[in-house]
């Protein structure tokens, strides 16, 4: 017995020592229930400073008995555990957790075996009130009370999307990509768009860098030098210095070898006419710490500008991946770290690359039996000229 009191007295002690203070009194409860009241949304308001409750200090009431304290902890608990139950009925519900069941006539826990199937109710179904009456009992009757309320929703959803569309036609597109209203079906406004992002990429050129590390994989550096002539003369295009990088003399020397014996003459020259100075040796550039050089060929693209002190590294391409999506992905990393915003490369800016297409069809035509738009295209391929050099 003595040590059953023990116990007891050890847990009021605990219990005491947990306690509040003070025992709230009727007025005290009153304003803690209007300040839940207001403050019961939590992280919607956060962010109104002017009314969050002030740090007061804590009242003291020195009339307050064990037995005060001890009620006041009981009334705490019950709300907790009401609270509780709450939140389990809900997940039930959710998740629709296995349950005693009758299932002709005989009690089971449902679904745990064919006897006892019972249709799972969860995400949408558990709570929308009308699909979980359809997907329980699949009548007639209850699919078509099911089918009308869908067909509110799904109206309900088109009007969101056909705002966002009438929305989207009352600004500037803000993507980097063609509008659907610059579409076409031959692909003219996604070719307009690629030439625009290269002339917007060449403008950044003298601070960039592309570095095409070789010699780690040999079967997979020596099967496509059309490939990588590709890439290489696609990025000097933009005014982007270009190199091929080399662990070792030795991987360097090796990829010349095989070259000069190439069973074509156009494979052997393709790597022979790129300039020896864009042929170099660099063991530093396979131990950078951020970039695992696993396996070559592999594009680093490096950025580097001192006026608005931006630079990274990023690798661009690796093995087979062919040159417009690497060209896409140096694109794509010029975006990720903020030095050109997606806006800037929208296929609305692409008017100058529109023009130059009229301009070519302008060129490309015979003028057979039409004498007069013949004298006329001279002036207005001037125009045309003109306007785009503004």
């Amino acid at each position: 017995m003595p040590k059953k009191i023990l116990c007891v007295s050890l847990s009021l002690c605990a219990i005491l020592y947990a306690a509040p203070t003070s025992v709230p009194t009727q007025m005290q409860q009153q304003g803690q229930k209007s300040q839940q009241q207001e403050y019961g949304r939590g992280w919607l308001k956060y962010d109104d400073e002017s009314k969050q409750p002030q740090n007061q200090p804590q009242q003291i009431n020195p009339k307050a008995t064990e037995k005060d304290l001890l009620i006041a902890i009981l009334q705490e608990q019950k709300i907790a555990n009401r609270i509780q139950m709450e939140m389990l009925e809900i997940m039930k519900v959710v998740h629709d957790l296995p349950r005693m069941v009758e299932v002709n006539g005989k009690k089971c826990l449902s679904n745990s075996s064919e006897d006892c199937f019972v249709m799972p109710i969860i995400g949408d179904g558990a709570r929308i009130p009308v699909m979980r009456k359809w997907l329980e009992n699949p009548t007639v009757e209850n699919a078509l009370a099911y089918y009308k309320w869908q067909s509110k929703y799904l109206n309900h959803v088109f009007n969101a999307g056909y705002s966002l569309e009438a929305a989207a036609k009352n600004t500037r597109y803000p993507f980097a990509a063609t509008p659907p209203h610059l579409t076409m079906e031959d692909g003219q406004g996604q070719d307009e768009r690629k030439k625009m992002v290269k002339e917007k990429l060449k403008q950044h050129s003298p601070n960039m860098e592309v570095a095409i590390l070789m010699g780690k994989n040999y079967g997979y550096d020596i099967e496509n030098i059309v490939l990588l002539r590709e890439v290489y003369d696609e990025i000097k295009s933009m005014g982007v210095k270009t190199r091929f990088v080399f662990e070792s003399q030795e991987a360097l020397n090796r990829f010349n070898n095989l070259h000069e014996k190439a069973l074509g003459q156009d494979a052997s020259d393709l790597w022979r006419n790129i300039p020896n100075t864009d042929k170099v040796i660099s063991p530093n550039s396979f131990k950078n710490d951020k970039i695992d050089t696993y396996m070559t060929p592999m594009y680093i693209f490096r950025y580097r500008n001192v006026s608005n002190q931006k630079s990274f590294n990023q690798v661009i391409g690796i093995g087979r991946d062919r040159p417009k999506d690497i060209i896409n992905m140096m694109t794509r990393s010029m975006i990720l770290f903020g030095v050109i915003k997606p806006e800037e490369l929208a296929g609305t800016h692409a008017q100058k690359q529109s023009a130059e297409g009229i301009l070519k069809q302008i060129n490309s035509r015979h003028f057979l039996n039409d004498e007069e738009a013949k004298q006329r295209a001279p002036e207005l391929k001037k125009l045309i000229e003109e306007e785009m050099q503004k």
